[in-house]
């Protein structure tokens, strides 16, 4: 009997829409507007299914998140959890945990669309994502300690303290407030804020800024960037050395190069 799981199937994604995935930029929609986006079981394990696809494709440049509807994610299906108990909810965020760490780890850059509400589990997955571009009227929130009784479990709280500081994430996460996307930037959370009507224009000519670039560098510099977080001056600098030495001789070098000599845009192949 053949025990192999059958290869992922994106025509059966019921919570997913892609947009371009056999472009350099892939847009990546949740797709439950009725429910505001909401992370059911479902959504979790089609995104690790979609996220684990998507990893593969070595022509893909720049990944796009984003929400279908009027939000980006609500957090976690508060109605499946009344339903089914605690068990599948501890499935549950054990699933979603895993796709955020696919997003944390995903070799080319992903840009979290934030067209809207990001609440909970929605804001941490934004928080997997390299860069965050949010609409003037996105609001952010972690409520786990007031809405769910327990501090934010997919990894808010770390990722936070890292990217803002311990003290502003003690204030989202004390006081369970919400911020708008002006607050949220201030503090550090959003990278960009723009006017909702251009949110994908914005987005998209960032993204093919991106793509425009040598993808084996993005990818290396997206690494060091991650990894020079857990370590201390000297040694990140040094691990910078080591993976920029590889370069020199590169294919990448020798295209930019021969690029700028004629005066036209570099043609870099893919990763």
């Amino acid at each position: 009997m053949n025990s192999e799981q059958p290869p992922p199937n994106p025509s059966s994604w019921q919570t997913l829409r892609l947009e371009g995935a056999d472009t350099p930029v892939c847009t990546l929609w949740l797709s439950r507007p009725q429910q505001r986006n909401a992370m059911s079981h479902q959504l979790v394990l089609e995104l690790v299914e979609c996220l684990t696809l998507l990893r593969e494709r070595r022509h893909l440049r720049v990944l796009v998140l984003t929400g279908e509807g009027a939000a980006f994610c609500a957090g976690g299906d508060l109605k499946e959890r009344l339903a089914e108990g605690a068990g599948k909810t501890r499935e549950q965020r054990a699933t979603g945990q895993r796709a955020i760490e696919l997003l944390d780890t995903f070799p080319c850059p992903v840009i979290a669309m934030i067209n809207g509400a990001a609440i909970a589990g929605g804001l941490e997955l934004a928080l997997g994502c390299d860069i965050r571009i949010a609409s003037e009227d996105a609001m952010f929130s972690l409520p786990e300690v007031l809405r769910a009784g327990g501090f934010p479990g997919g990894g808010g709280p770390v990722r936070l303290a890292r990217l803002i500081g311990r003290g502003r994430t003690s204030l989202m996460v004390f006081s369970a407030r919400q911020f708008s996307a002006r607050e949220a930037c201030d503090f550090g959370i959003v990278d960009l804020v723009v006017p909702a009507a251009r949110l994908r224009e914005e987005t998209a000519r960032w993204a093919e800024d991106i793509a425009a670039n040598s993808p084996a560098a993005i990818r290396a510099a997206k690494v060091l960037i991650r990894r020079s977080l857990d370590l201390g001056v000297t040694d990140a600098l040094k691990l910078s050395h080591e993976m920029r030495e590889p370069f020199e001789d590169g294919p990448d070098f020798a295209e930019a190069l021969q690029a700028w000599r004629d005066r036209r845009p570099p043609r870099f192949q893919d990763a």
